[in-house]
């Protein structure tokens, strides 16, 4: 009789796989030009270039060229970026996001490769992001929640909906 078969054990996991996880997500998101593969973000500080005055047309023009490479590869980074148009001043680009789940997902995955490939094209290291999230502005009007309001509302804007109400005696019922 052959020895009873050990039942395979889940694999736990490994410090190494998460840590190469991690590194995989810091990774700027959108390929270099030069190569195929992803190239990983340059420490801070690791530029050489000097720091050149910067023109808010080739910022924009630059930030553009970025959008539209990331446009096939993450579609929602893309429209919460381009939602907006980015304000540029004082070596500062300035970008606007409709809520924190969105500025949260940038941060993530697309400011590290943004800043690098900005930083290269300007070719400066005295450039930043800025991010906020919009303020939500109040409504103006009110929201209608009873059959009563809606109808107000709908008289207000004609009149002869009164009228036919009367006439035909209607009511909510």
């Amino acid at each position: 009789m052959p020895p009873p078969e050990k039942p395979k054990l889940e694999k736990s996991p490994s410090l190494k796989e998460t840590l190469n996880k991690i590194n995989t997500i810091n990774k700027p998101l959108v390929k270099s030009e030069s190569s195929e593969t992803e190239t990983s973000i340059p420490e801070q500080n690791s530029f050489s270039k000097t720091s050149k005055s910067i023109d808010s047309e080739s910022v924009l023009q630059y930030y553009q060229d970025y959008l539209n490479k990331l446009k096939t590869e993450h579609p929602r980074l893309f429209s919460a970026l381009n939602a907006q148009k980015p304000v540029f001043a004082n070596e500062k680009l300035e970008l606007v996001f409709q809520n924190n789940a969105q500025l949260e997902d940038f941060k993530l995955r697309a400011k590290p490769g943004l800043l690098s490939y900005l930083k290269e094209k300007l070719e400066t290291d005295a450039f930043d992001i800025l991010e906020n999230v919009a303020e939500v502005e109040k409504m103006e009007k009110p929201t209608l929640y009873s059959d009563q309001e809606k109808l107000s509302h709908m008289v207000e804007k004609n009149p002869a909906l009164q009228k036919l109400k009367n006439k035909f005696k209607l009511d909510f019922d």
